[in-house]
């Protein structure tokens, strides 16, 4: 049947139903691009405006804090001026009398100025019994001699929220200042120094170390739980009414040793 319309009433047919569908479709597509790049922009303008809303509000926080300090230096510098290049008062000196034989006379020659101020007693220093290095709180509770034995009470705390490995260095014979690991040891007040000979961390314990390098305690530390913790030095002046220094060698996770110095510890009877 097609075959027998001419060519150009066919073509004629085509354009005609090209022209009647391509454009519409054209025009619907290019209306939908249009309202997508529409709100594609509005939605870049409401982004931008509440960035510039924050902004402005961060300024104005800014500003009020710059008010604020600028009273405050206000008010510090309507404060009374005090004038430290003033020369102190002279001091008067004191006339000293002369007692002789029921007598009081006052002579030239007894005067004497007193012109130096009085002494100042001696301060004793505070002692030093808590100390927290790595999220460890070490603690002296009480130092206790008993004829030529004295015990050290001491507490470990893991202020961390993991478990901590923990251990300490007792005993040994070789000079320890010279040495990464050691022996706990002990100065008291008369110059003598004493290394540890025993001690425990909570149920694990070295009675005696025999060892001629330092023996230590080892124990896992559970997080916020107090540890009791005790060391022991045999042979040691039993008149000794401090320790000046009271050091505990001991060994975290990270595998290097520390080095705790508790200070000026009274001792007990």
């Amino acid at each position: 049947m097609s075959s027998q319309i001419p060519f150009r009433e066919r073509f004629r047919r085509w354009a005609w139903k090209f022209v009647v569908t391509v454009p519409p479709l054209v025009a619907l597509l290019a209306i939908a691009t249009a309202y997508a790049l529409y709100d594609y922009g509005k939605r870049e303008r409401a982004a931008r405006e509440g960035q510039f809303g924050t902004l402005l509000q961060r300024m104005e926080t800014q500003d009020a804090e710059l008010r604020t300090l600028r009273t405050q230096l206000a008010s510090l510098a309507s404060l009374p001026r005090v004038d430290v290049t003033r020369t102190p008062p002279p001091v008067s000196p004191t006339v000293v009398p002369l007692t002789t034989a029921g007598s009081t006379t006052t002579t030239a020659t007894s005067a004497v100025t007193s012109t130096m101020p009085p002494p100042e007693p001696l301060k004793t220093q505070a002692p030093l019994t808590t100390i927290v290095t790595r999220e460890l709180e070490l603690s002296v509770k009480e130092c206790r001699i008993a004829r030529t034995t004295l015990r050290c009470d001491l507490q470990v705390m893991n202020q961390s929220a993991m478990q901590r490995k923990f251990e300490i260095g007792i005993g040994g014979h070789y000079d320890e200042f010279g040495s990464r690991r050691g022996s706990a040891w002990y100065l008291d007040d008369r110059g003598n120094e004493y290394r540890a000979i025993g001690g425990n961390v909570g149920n694990r314990n070295v009675g005696t170390c025999e060892s001629s390098s330092a023996c230590s305690i080892e124990r896992v530390i559970a997080p916020t739980i107090v540890t009791p913790m005790s060391l022991r030095f045999d042979g040691v002046a039993p008149d000794a009414q401090r320790a000046t220094v009271l050091r505990l060698k001991w060994r975290a996770d990270d595998g290097e040793w520390y080095a705790s110095d508790f200070r000026d510890v009274p001792i007990t009877r």
